[in-house]
């Protein structure tokens, strides 16, 4: 159609076709359709912005990303044991990749205990493309853990690939870990059957891959990386996004905090100097500040 020529109704269609995605990519979908005509209208191709008052269509549930719970870790750590998708459910787990960019690995890609991340699966084009912004670019550790679990492929390779050892795109993924999942729930039944975890589960949202993203963060605060280094191995653009994960306070970390706090205040445990009375005291701020803790509250032993 001539620019001059679309109507609202045109316009309107076109940001129906992305009903029920994510609230955010609409509200893109509708802000680059206004701003088209807008600098249309300015060239004079035509004399008004047919796109200036859309209404919103249907869009997804906000994500529900969390933190998986120790008994959904166990339940996950025995299934990758001998399900085909194990190593690459682990990889998600360990490393905190985006799906989109496990899929894309080749063995060149690991190298020297880590794992380089330069690109990434496109949803839109089914092509691969290079990482969103330059924070995408990373190195993450592999930890002896995935290490072991890995395969052996060649530096051409792609690491992960569905059963006949073809690439996988967004929906071939998409089924695997749905066949990962049930079998989740077998292994949850043995599990329970010998008493290895309780029978109680949680009422949680479902479990989807991007969760293990969210627990590997959660992980590195637990572990004691600071805010800095965990945003680059996560491969966040601002350090803020990473902040808004890393705000968990479990009651080990109150734990730990009154652990400190009885090591630096003991008179059995005494600093024999500066430097190691300061690291204490150091330790005990880090934890008390993981806590949200006030400085001056007393945490007893106990």
């Amino acid at each position: 159609m001539c620019v001059k020529d679309v109507r609202p109704v045109h316009c309107q269609r076109v940001l129906n076709n992305v009903e029920g995605l994510a609230k955010d990519t609409v509200k893109k979908a509708r802000s680059q359709l206004y701003n088209m005509f807008e600098t249309a209208k300015d060239n004079s191709l035509c004399t008004t912005n047919p796109a200036s008052k859309l209404a919103m269509p249907q869009t997804a549930e906000p994500g529900t990303h969390r933190t998986i719970t120790e008994r959904e870790r166990q339940i996950i750590l025995e299934t990758a044991k001998t399900h085909p998708a194990g190593a690459w459910v682990l990889t998600l787990l360990y490393t905190g990749l985006r799906p989109e960019e496990s899929i894309v690995l080749r063995g060149a890609d690991i190298a020297g205990g880590r794992i380089h991340i330069d690109k990434a699966y496109d949803r839109s084009t089914r092509e691969t493309k290079a990482p969103k912004s330059k924070a995408g670019y990373r190195d993450i550790p592999i930890i002896p853990s995935l290490a072991a679990a890995l395969p052996k492929v060649e530096p051409f390779e792609l690491v992960f690939k569905n059963t006949r050892g073809r690439p996988l795109d967004e929906k071939a993924m998409y089924r695997m870990w749905h066949r990962f999942k049930a079998a989740m729930q077998e292994v949850e039944a043995q599990m329970v059957a010998q008493g290895t975890i309780p029978a109680f589960a949680e009422e949680l949202p479902p479990l989807v891959p991007y969760d293990l993203r969210h627990t590997y963060c959660t992980d590195l605060e637990r572990a004691g990386v600071p805010l800095n280094v965990a945003s680059r191995l996560m491969g966040h653009s601002k350090i803020e996004i990473t902040a808004r994960i890393y705000t968990h306070t479990g009651q080990d970390m109150v734990e730990q905090a009154g652990h400190l706090l009885t090591q630096l205040h003991s008179p059995t445990v005494s600093p024999s100097s500066a430097t190691q009375r300061y690291a204490v005291k150091r330790s005990v701020m880090q934890a008390l500040k993981k806590a949200h803790l006030p400085k001056s509250k007393t945490i007893s032993a106990g």
